[in-house]
């Protein structure tokens, strides 16, 4: 299945990164992107395994770092819609799936 980042979703990839490469290292960075690239293989191969959100959108919950992943799948794509911090205000992605088909 093919994936691609919708443009938000990539520019709060490199925020995190960037913010993790600043704060704690380059080694955790590193990490967030291997566990992020990890996540995305794996929704790629099994999309319905997330959890479905009140949107029609999916989410799934990344292991060690406080991130989920939101994402919206057809018969051949999955798109993530945003890379979101657990302590962000909830839901602040639902205007971004309107621009998704």
């Amino acid at each position: 299945m093919r994936m691609k980042f919708a443009q938000e979703a990539h520019l709060e990839f490199i925020a995190v990164t960037r913010r993790y490469a600043r704060e704690a290292g380059t080694k955790l960075a590193r990490a967030f992107s291997t566990d992020l690239h990890n996540v995305t293989t794996l929704i790629a191969t099994h999309p319905d395994m997330g959890a479905q959100t009140v949107s029609g959108c999916r989410y799934f919950v990344m292991d060690r770092f406080p991130y989920s992943i939101v994402y919206r799948h057809t018969k051949d794509t999955v798109t993530i819609i945003a890379i979101a911090h657990h302590s962000r205000r909830p839901g602040y992605w639902e205007s971004r799936t309107l621009l998704i088909s």
